[in-house]
């Protein structure tokens, strides 16, 4: 009866992975405290693993990851745990952390092994400025699902990075404002950043304009050449302000280079 309960809990979450997140947050909630009932009871593998998806589709990153190390630890041998504890590390910036998890993933699948592992594994790949790897995953990708346009984009600005040429449109509205604009602060510019969150862009013009303003929100703030002093406080605030990644990490890298 307890498996029968546990699978029907676990429809809900798939479903309503569909939806948007707040449509979903109550009942993902439910499910997560359900299956706190659960592991308190009798702790297993699957259930750490359920309560991890409910942690996940409620977008509470950090304590899905717990749960799937949980679930791992306890022998869950199953890629789709590899997968999502991987997908909750990139949603969390956390590119580096993701990709073994990808490779596992990839790995545990075989000939099975779907487009979404290998498009997102070129993401985090990406994201590190590994673009030759990028662009290997997300030819896999493509491979395994021709129609994705999306993917298409990535695997052109992978290219276009790889051999230093910008993927930035100068006339895009949002381009220009960032370009033109003062930035005053970092805050001013998480500010803008959460603003570009809900305007509804795709996904391609969305990581466009991150990219643009993550580099100018540091240029604005901290200049062409700034102290040691500045340094080291743009060190710990990259630490904190995710979004900046990770152009924010690599203009902090050209700083150190120029600025020994």
């Amino acid at each position: 009866m307890k498996k029968q309960i546990i699978f029907l809990v676990s429809l809900l979450l798939l479903s309503f992975s569909a939806f948007s997140q707040n449509q979903g947050y109550e009942t993902n909630m439910k499910a997560v405290m359900y299956f706190d009932n659960l592991i308190h009871q009798t702790p297993s593998a699957e259930l750490h693993y359920q309560r991890a998806m409910g942690y996940f589709y409620i977008g509470d990153y950090t304590s899905a990851i717990k749960d799937f190390d949980k679930a791992i630890q306890l022998d869950y041998n199953k890629p789709e745990a590899f997968y999502f504890r991987a997908l909750a590390k990139e949603n969390d910036g956390m590119y580096k952390e993701a990709l073994p998890d990808y490779d596992k993933a990839i790995q545990l699948s075989g000939a099975t092994a779907n487009y979404f592992m290998y498009m997102h594994r070129g993401y985090s790949h990406y994201n590190l400025f590994m673009y030759p790897q990028a662009i290997e995953d997300f030819n896999k990708a493509i491979a395994l699902n021709p129609s994705d346009d999306e993917t298409k984009h990535l695997l052109e600005r992978a290219i276009a990075k790889r051999d230093g040429k910008s993927t930035i449109d100068p006339n895009d509205e949002i381009q220009k404002y960032i370009a033109t604009h003062k930035f005053s602060s970092i805050a001013e510019g998480a500010a803008y950043y959460d603003k570009l969150e809900h305007m509804g862009l795709t996904h391609i013009r969305f990581e466009d304009a991150c990219t643009s303003l993550r580099t100018k929100v540091i240029t604005d703030v901290y200049g062409d050449a700034p102290t040691a002093e500045q340094l080291e406080e743009l060190r710990d605030i990259l630490q904190r302000e995710r979004w900046l990644l990770p152009e924010g990490m690599e203009k902090y890298f050209h700083y150190v280079s120029e600025n020994p």
